[in-house]
């Protein structure tokens, strides 16, 4: 579960220059002097006197450091990293990344499913009333509610990550409450997308519009994606929004050469995505996790990319780097630059 500190971290990448009340009251950080104290003991958060973007009041804000990105983020030649040209040398150490990553939910949880496809079907306006009528208890972070074994392996690696000041953008792709972001407060659920029909599948779509909400996500200021989702959670993401969605870094889309192809990404003429066709048969020789069905790849997956991409190496191009984060011979790992 991620710290205040993460929080604060992770709200800055998506709202700069923010005050300390203002912060509070956007996570629920109480009280106010623990903001202070967060963002004063922050080696990534630059505070100085000036105008809240928020309640637009003239006062001491908070907003992230000039960061460094990596070369291997950043097209395929393997140029090494500038500095930013303000930048002194005492702060060239300095790399702060911000990644996003997009992962669907899973079938099991902490709590009992208190709601029904039913309720979801009735638009967000009548879930957020049924919210604040369930018992605190019920209602868990998006991130800490879903148990499934690749949700857990995928934390392992985010919780990892932010350990190491790398700041993580998770988004969560659910079939009740659209794309939302993992630090969302949630109750239990049973939805799932398998066997639903077409005509509450609609309904749905019309509710949480999750390309357009994906689309968003994607266009906000990352240094890498991580994008790894299921068939169907694919589907919902980018229907009716290719070949048009622009990415605003490096995207890496991990996924098999049969949904590649039979959902058009492999002949899509996106910008920045670098579409990772992954062989259950060959993966499985490189690690015995990968033994497991492919929803469990998938969060293995990226664990290993998020604890590789703490002390990546020089040097190197997106297409060596990914087959240095397996250690796997170039047929296991397909990278097509798009």
């Amino acid at each position: 579960m991620p710290t205040n500190r993460d929080k604060i971290e992770d709200y800055l990448v998506r709202h700069p220059n923010r005050c300390d009340d203002c912060i509070s009251k956007a996570l629920y950080i109480e009280p106010r002097q623990q903001v202070r104290q967060l963002c004063c003991n922050s080696k990534i958060i630059f505070r100085q006197i000036g105008k809240c973007l928020c309640c637009s009041k003239h006062k001491i804000t908070n907003k992230l450091r000039t960061v460094h990105t990596l070369s291997v983020d950043r097209g395929t030649q393997g140029d090494p990293p500038q500095p930013h040209p303000n930048e002194n040398k005492n702060n060239s150490k300095l790399r702060v990344l911000r990644v996003l990553v997009i992962s669907n939910c899973t079938k099991s949880k902490q709590r009992s499913p208190v709601l029904l496809l039913r309720h979801f079907l009735s638009g967000k306006k009548y879930v957020g009333q049924r919210l604040t009528i369930l018992p605190s208890i019920s209602i868990l972070p998006a991130e800490v509610m879903y148990t499934g074994l690749s949700h857990r392996t995928l934390m392992n690696g985010v919780n990892y990550a932010r350990k190491n000041g790398i700041l993580i953008d998770h988004r969560i792709a659910s079939a009740g409450y659209g794309l939302i972001n993992s630090s969302r407060s949630i109750a239990s659920y049973n939805v799932t997308y398998k066997g639903m029909s077409a005509k509450y599948l609609a309904v749905l779509r019309r509710i949480q519009k999750m390309p357009s909400a994906f689309a968003a996500a994607a266009n906000t200021h990352y240094d890498c994606a991580i994008v790894l989702l299921g068939e169907n959670y694919l589907r919902e993401c980018f229907r009716g929004i290719l070949p048009h969605i622009k990415l605003s870094g490096p995207t890496f889309l991990f996924t098999t050469p049969r949904i590649a192809s039979k959902h058009r990404l492999a002949n899509a003429n996106i910008r920045n995505l670098k579409l990772v066709l992954c062989t259950p048969r060959t993966l499985a020789n490189a690690s015995p996790i990968f033994m497991g069905n492919n929803i469990t790849r998938t969060g293995y997956i990226g664990q290993r990319f998020l604890q590789k991409l703490v002390a990546p190496p020089g040097g190197l191009s997106s297409s060596n780097f990914i087959r240095f984060l397996f250690g796997l011979t170039p047929p296991a790992l397909v990278l097509k630059h798009i």
